[in-house]
């Protein structure tokens, strides 16, 4: 049950942001994206996945809207 309502609530929220471009709708992604990650980290737990526990909970940490890890745009190669 709680799967399929978490189903629901990440397609509708990911199908609003596309189709009402605002400002802010980066926050509202990594927000949807960081919380479906953290659901499916506490999923993979009870079920004693440890590796798919381990992948999620990196996807959560690297969107993760309250303490978000920048990343550089400089090109090494160039």
């Amino acid at each position: 049950m709680l799967t399929t309502f978490m189903k629901w609530i990440a397609s509708a929220g990911l199908l609003g942001s596309l189709l009402l471009p605002v400002v802010g709708y980066h926050a509202v992604l990594q927000v949807l994206v960081a919380a479906g990650a953290a659901v499916v980290v506490f999923q993979a737990a009870a079920m004693g996945k440890y590796r798919w526990m381990v992948a999620f909970g990196v996807v959560a940490c690297l969107f993760n809207p309250i303490v978000p890890i920048g990343f550089s745009n400089a090109r090494p190669w160039s």
